[in-house]
């Protein structure tokens, strides 16, 4: 069974079906979303006790020529041809083959009872007809390619965001990583000791220290980098400025 329900413009905009009571009006509508590919209605008692609606709404949708009522209490939507024709690869056969079989199509477009045609019973209607709805096939290829469109531009977006999100996850990360790096260094480049020993000399004693001892600045290198990740502490957490302070003598 189709899954989308169309709707005459014609019909529902006319000043007829607008003087309806407004639950007359409502019920026609939950009938037409309800009913199957045929336009029958099974479970029209059922529908108007879920929406609170009395028997008096279906009652007038009847009289007035837009629900057509079988003694089975199976119901056909009157205009169901001009508002919806199933393509065949979605159509699904309605299972009230014996209530369908008592109707006839006027014009192409509207449902009457088998009698009223063989009798030869007016049926005009007081609302404009137009030639049959665009099939439900065609409109949902339509829509269901408008669908993928916007789910594949969404996805399109989401990815692009997640980029964006991680690209700025990890320039926030390298900037928090540097400028942590550098208030732990600036930190150490304005102490000294008691004597004015700073920063720098002990930059320059190291080099000279390992220079002297190893003939090589490469492990005087190794021993820097590894203080400044510590913010040049010990692994006691005392100042290694302090702790180093031998190198200059």
């Amino acid at each position: 069974m189709a899954k989308r329900r169309l709707f005459l413009e014609n019909l529902i905009e006319c000043d007829d079906f607008s003087d309806l009571p407004h639950a007359a009006q409502a019920l026609y509508l939950h009938l037409n979303m309800t009913a199957d590919d045929d336009g029958m209605i099974g479970n029209a008692a059922r529908l108007m006790r879920a929406l609170r609606i009395s028997k008096k709404s279906l009652e007038v949708l009847v009289e007035r020529g837009y629900v057509i009522l079988f003694d089975s209490g199976v119901a056909a939507i009157t205009h169901w041809l001009s508002h919806n024709r199933i393509k065949k690869d979605r159509y699904t056969p309605s299972r009230y083959r014996d209530e369908l079989s008592e109707l006839r199509v006027v014009d192409d477009a509207i449902y009457v009872r088998a009698e009223r045609t063989e009798s030869g019973a007016d049926s005009e209607q007081k609302c404009p007809v137009s030639a049959p709805q665009v099939s439900i096939g065609k409109v949902s290829s339509v829509e269901d390619s408008q669908v993928k469109e916007r789910q594949v531009k969404d996805s399109q977006v989401k990815d692009s965001q997640v980029k964006d999100s991680r690209g700025k996850s990890s320039e926030d990360k390298a900037g928090k990583e540097s400028e942590e790096k550098a208030k732990a260094t600036a930190g150490v480049d304005k102490s000294s000791d008691s004597d004015g020993y700073s920063f720098g000399a002990l930059m320059k004693d190291i080099d000279k220290y390992f220079i002297s001892m190893y003939k090589s600045v490469s492990d005087g290198k190794a021993f820097k980098e590894y203080y400044e990740k510590r913010g040049w502490r010990s692994e006691d957490g005392r100042p290694v400025l302090r702790e180093y302070r031998r190198f200059a003598d």
